[in-house]
């Protein structure tokens, strides 16, 4: 169980002998559905035997990446970027948020980019130089560890680092259901 499930899709039925469940109420709408399982495990969240150990780095990140006058940061999702247009859009919005935290007192910035490998090569030299004076005012944080693929840093972690967070597309919202979670 990794995303949202639907309790309400009556035209998937599942047949297994063993079925991994978040919950006994999941488990139900599995039998109201019609499907035919023996054995339920609930496993609950995928996710959420870390919780603790992400709260804390997350925390440990507000202390001690951001100046003493921050006191609200904004945390942004960033979906990535693939072709001229979505590169311009995306550097739109990085630019303008990195110039409102930079001209204000109280606000930061936590970006959690989908592929954080590609981030600077998808960022134009001038939103560069913004980023880059964001950070030294410790007015930014940019997560930039990844895996194989894409990030290996978990959503929540920049969402409860954050206090609201955004995201760069409402078609791709998959980090704000996962935060939500």
């Amino acid at each position: 169980k990794v995303s949202l499930d639907d309790p309400v899709e009556k035209t998937l039925q599942t047949v297994a002998d063993v079925y991994f469940k978040s919950s006994s109420l999941m488990n139900k709408h599995e039998l109201d559905n019609g499907s035919n399982v023996k054995y339920f495990i609930n496993c609950g969240l995928v996710r959420s035997y870390g919780d603790k150990i992400i709260q804390h780095k997350a925390q440990d990140i507000r202390n001690n990446h951001f100046n003493n006058n921050v006191k609200k940061i904004l945390g942004l999702f960033d979906q990535n970027s693939i072709d001229k247009y979505s590169h311009d859009f995306i550097n739109k919005v990085y630019s303008s948020l990195l110039s409102k935290i930079i001209r204000s007192n109280d606000l930061g910035l936590i970006i959690k980019p989908k592929k954080s490998k590609t981030i600077y090569k998808r960022l134009y030299n001038e939103t560069k130089d913004l980023l880059k004076l964001a950070i030294q005012k410790k007015k930014c944080y940019i997560f930039t560890s990844s895996g194989h693929y894409q990030s290996n840093i978990p959503v929540s972690m920049a969402a409860y680092a954050s206090d609201i967070c955004l995201h760069t597309s409402l078609a791709a919202s998959t980090a704000a259901i996962e935060c939500a979670v």
